[in-house]
């Protein structure tokens, strides 16, 4: 599915992030791109499919630049502020506006980055664009320092735009900016282990639910970029093996890349 009216949708929320392109940040942190992009209008697009869910808490893991944490949480503002109409026409607007002043619009956003640079530069995007009340950073390893058993009873939604751009490793001259890109054999390495961690699904196979972590509630859903070189096909079908509901909702072809976001579920 081709996202639709990419530049204006774009357009209707501005997120201030030029901090990230000079100065401090602009060999540390990845810049928001086209994947970036794509990944906030296929938020956008998927906002009924958000709002039906009772959302406590959302995690961004490998937050980069903060653009779509913050982006996410500009969305929830507008719907909340009553301009479901003008921003977001595809939506029931009725049920935006059953759920306003609920925690369903309110969720509390956590991003996190190994790069602790990436960290401070959302912090910052966070500040300028006036949602710090309702985030978080945290710099580690994607889930690593997380309870498990208390992940599961609040997380709702987790969004990753993970390294993806398959390399051979090696060292890299820039640990920072490398990571964000740099996603080993096939793109696939930090992909598949963030899917292994994530958790298992309501179909799961009792041998693939045993000693697994997992952090994301029973209702909850994902949301994952890919490339088509990391093997989509083959992501499906992991996913699919851990239990979860999946679909690609929204697609986009660039210059040498063309980019899936995926939603699973776990019903």
């Amino acid at each position: 599915m081709e996202c639709q009216k990419r530049h204006n949708d774009r357009s209707r929320i501005n997120i201030d992030c030029s901090h990230v392109e000079t100065g401090y940040y602009k060999d540390t942190v990845y810049c928001p791109d086209e994947d970036t992009y794509l990944f906030t209008e296929a938020l956008q697009m998927d906002v009924k499919h958000l709002i039906n869910q009772q959302i406590n808490v959302v995690l961004e893991i490998g937050c980069g630049s903060g653009y779509i944490s913050t982006y996410l949480l500009k969305l929830l503002e507008e719907l909340k502020h009553g301009n479901a109409k003008e921003f977001y026409n595809q939506t029931d607007t009725n049920d935006i506006n059953s759920r306003k002043g609920t925690n369903e619009l309110n969720p509390f956003v956590i991003a996190i980055d190994v790069n602790p640079f990436a960290n401070r530069a959302t912090w910052t995007t966070m500040q300028r664009n006036g949602v710090t009340a309702m985030a978080d950073t945290i710099t580690m390893d994607m889930f690593t320092a997380l309870n498990k058993q208390r992940s599961r009873t609040m997380v709702d939604v987790i969004m990753f735009n993970p390294p993806y751009v398959p390399s051979e490793g090696g060292d890299n001259s820039n640990k920072h900016i490398d990571a964000a890109w740099d996603g080993g054999v096939m793109g696939r390495e930090v992909i598949d282990r963030f899917i292994a961690d994530v958790g298992v699904g309501l179909n799961a196979c009792c041998s693939t639910k045993s000693d697994v972590q997992e952090y994301l509630s029973q209702e909850g859903t994902v949301y994952l970029l890919v490339e088509k070189r990391n093997d989509i096909n083959t992501v499906l079908k992991i996913v699919h093996q851990r239990g979860f509901d999946a679909k690609v909702i929204c697609s986009k072809q660039i210059l040498g890349e063309c980019l899936y976001i995926i939603r699973f579920c776990r019903s």
